[in-house]
């Protein structure tokens, strides 16, 4: 059975509503499970954002009402607010930055985009509650380079987003959503995994979301294959160092340093899944995304990497 086919089967059993409370609550509920999403928008705030303190502060106010354990998925108002200062401004942003543009994006569409994805990929979850929290951006580089969004994995089953509303921003907005919920599947992303374990999870977290909406990111593409074939090999002592003990070397392949260009890393990954991935008719994502990425060390598509 098609995952299509299973959407429609799946969509019988959902019974949907908004709650409005402090945040949006998206209640899936099917036969077997419950799936809770909580959406904590905060696009509303746009106007604050010529101050970079003041919506921080103000940010971080709001969180603080909700009187979770966490704060928006960090220990600390410190982490946070370093986090939202290096996602939501960059050194430049633009000085006539239009705050009304914000105004193009409503909450009501954001639920339906969530909702699409949620009732694609329900097969795939298990009973769990996703909190997102979903920013607005002035980042140049978010804006130029990376349509707009950005998202980010900051605790398990929560996700941050920072959007700018480009054209075609829904798309990007799902394409963003889907590869966070990737990794909120895998049991191991975490910054205790190893290099190795690192690019498996990103090239599969960008295959599963262009199986659903067969989009392909401009990140994956930067160097080509014949060049991520050379890198990783150079790199093949060094993929078992673990990302909290080894944070500049995994970003610096990721995010790009003197040594890497920009998004080396996904590229690398994007090539080494597509290779995992070949000549597969009917792929199990549940399966794919929850198995331990080392085992793939021994696939025959794998070694060649290796060789």
């Amino acid at each position: 059975m098609c995952w299509k086919e299973k959407r429609l089967i799946n969509s019988i059993y959902y019974i949907l509503y908004y709650e409005k409370m402090k945040s949006d609550i998206i209640r899936f509920v099917n036969k077997n499970k419950k799936i809770f999403v909580k959406i904590n928008s905060f696009l509303d705030r746009s106007n604050f954002l010529k101050n970079r303190e003041e919506f921080i502060n103000i940010v971080l106010k709001d969180l603080k009402k909700q009187k979770e354990n966490n704060i928006a998925g960090f220990l600390n108002k410190k982490s946070l607010h370093d986090q939202l200062k290096r996602e939501i401004f960059d050194n430049k942003q633009s000085l006539f930055f239009n705050y009304k543009v914000y105004h193009k994006i409503k909450i009501e569409k954001i639920k339906i985009l969530i909702r699409e994805i949620i009732e694609d990929i329900d097969y795939l979850l298990d009973s769990r509650k996703i909190s997102i929290y979903i920013f607005p951006t002035l980042s140049n580089f978010v804006i130029k380079k990376m349509n707009g969004v950005s998202g980010f994995l900051v605790w398990k089953n929560t996700i941050h987003i920072y959007l700018y509303p480009l054209k075609g921003w829904g798309k990007n907005f799902k394409s963003a959503f889907l590869h966070e919920l990737a990794h909120c599947i895998q049991p191991y992303y975490s910054y205790k995994m190893n290099l190795f374990e690192h690019l498996i999870a990103e090239g599969l977290a960008e295959h599963f979301q262009k199986y659903y909406l067969k989009k392909i990111n401009p990140w994956t593409k930067t160097i080509n294959k014949k060049k991520a074939k050379e890198i990783f090999k150079r790199l093949n002592k060094k993929l078992d160092k673990i990302m909290e003990k080894n944070y500049s070397l995994h970003t610096g392949l990721f995010f790009g340093n003197k040594k890497y260009p920009l998004w080396t890393g996904y590229s690398i990954s994007f090539y080494l899944v597509d290779d995992l991935l070949k000549k597969e008719k009917n792929i199990d994502w549940k399966k794919l995304l929850k198995t331990n990425p080392n085992l793939f060390k021994k696939d025959k598509r794998i070694k060649k990497w290796f060789d």
